[in-house]
């Protein structure tokens, strides 16, 4: 393996792990984590691109109870794992949504656990977020009851404590956000950070599987390809 960084996609709270990547636009379809002509393999043609894949759903036939701890330790576990024999390659984390605070708490574990994963956190260069919710999200408050009272109604839904750390000021998310800061402006070690949003309206209702009682499980249905794993999406 002649790769000289590893480039790590993280998408966010239940959503398609592959089209998180990708385009909305049909007659020009395009994804930014698998396509040679133009994704990220483009620019770091050399770069070993992983995708992690982990279980968040809350509704649907693939619903799972699931704490943000345990998606950041197996991120982090399975990242040692593949580095066995490239522990010094720098890596870059690219998050989306919900995504990024799992890698902001990957981090602080890399840091946390030195000798059991060692080289881990030396070896990050830079994480860049999109759509990060670093200080919680207005709808995820209604999505939390939403989802407590379809879990008691039997609506094919679980209560989600993914969700309740997106809540603007719980305090698991406000302990990420500071721990993380404090370990980037390390002098020790500069991991670079890029965080990006959009200013377009955005349908958050959607974003946060809640178009409606009709539609949810239709909406929430492609979750059945998540499974708690990595793939690699180039074969640099």
């Amino acid at each position: 393996d002649d790769s000289d960084i590893d480039i790590v996609l993280v998408p966010g709270l239940g959503a398609h792990p592959e089209k998180s990547w990708e385009s909305e636009n049909d007659k020009n379809r395009f994804n930014w984590a698998t396509d040679k002509d133009g994704g990220i393999i483009k620019d770091f043609p050399k770069a070993r691109i992983l995708l992690y894949m982990y279980e968040s759903a809350w509704a649907g036939d693939y619903k799972v109870k699931q704490l943000m701890d345990n998606i950041a330790h197996f991120l982090v576990q399975g990242l040692n794992t593949l580095r066995k024999n490239c522990k010094k390659r720098p890596i870059v984390f690219i998050g989306h949504s919900m995504g990024g605070l799992v890698i902001a708490k990957a981090v602080a574990l890399a840091d946390t656990y030195r000798e059991k994963y060692p080289f881990m956190f030396e070896a990050i260069s830079a994480a860049i977020f999109f759509g990060t919710p670093f200080k919680g999200a207005d709808i995820a408050s209604a999505a939390v009851m939403f989802s407590r009272l379809a879990e008691k109604t039997g609506f094919g839904a679980v209560a989600s404590k993914l969700l309740e750390d997106l809540t603007p000021g719980n305090s698991y998310l406000k302990s990420i956000r500071e721990e993380f800061a404090t370990l980037i402006t390390k002098l020790t070690h500069k991991i670079y950070v890029l965080c990006f949003y959009e200013e377009r309206p955005t349908n958050f209702a959607e974003m946060a599987h809640l178009p409606g009682i009709a539609n949810l499980a239709k909406h929430c249905h492609a979750q059945g390809i998540q499974r708690l794993c990595y793939r690699r999406v180039s074969d640099a």
